[in-house]
């Protein structure tokens, strides 16, 4: 489950095993059924989450009540209302699995920590960002 998570990281920033090992051990994986949200508009933002399996969308409804998707997200693609984390505002889209799905996250309090003992995190997630 985590051996994409560390590939996708690898391939923009080097890590140790002892490293990826951390990595591992601060990411929590979250399994959701077929259109279960993980997110939802109004709701606070407060993970980075990675896709390890499965597939989800995010989107928006707007005042008609029609739904408009912004991205696909497929295993081993990040998603998130990245405005509203960076903000720490209420989300404005919603994030809700297509199939089946395990998403691997980590809170942002624990992703600093993570940013303090791997500072390559931080550039990782610079560079993503």
């Amino acid at each position: 489950m985590y051996d994409l998570l560390i590939g996708n990281i690898k391939e923009l920033v080097p890590l140790t095993e002892d490293e990826s090992r951390l990595i591992q051990k601060y990411f929590e994986p979250v399994h959701l059924k077929k259109k279960q949200f993980l997110l939802q508009s109004g709701e606070y933002s407060n993970h980075m989450r990675f896709i390890s399996q499965g597939c989800v969308k995010l989107y928006s409804i707007d005042e008609l009540g029609a739904e408009h998707i912004l991205q696909f997200g497929i295993s081993g693609w990040w998603i998130n209302d990245l405005y509203a984390y960076l903000t720490q505002k209420p989300a404005t889209f919603f994030i809700q699995a297509i199939t089946q799905s395990t998403v691997l996250q980590i809170h942002r309090d624990r992703l600093n920590e993570l940013f303090d003992k791997i500072h390559m995190m931080d550039r990782f997630f610079r560079i993503k960002t």
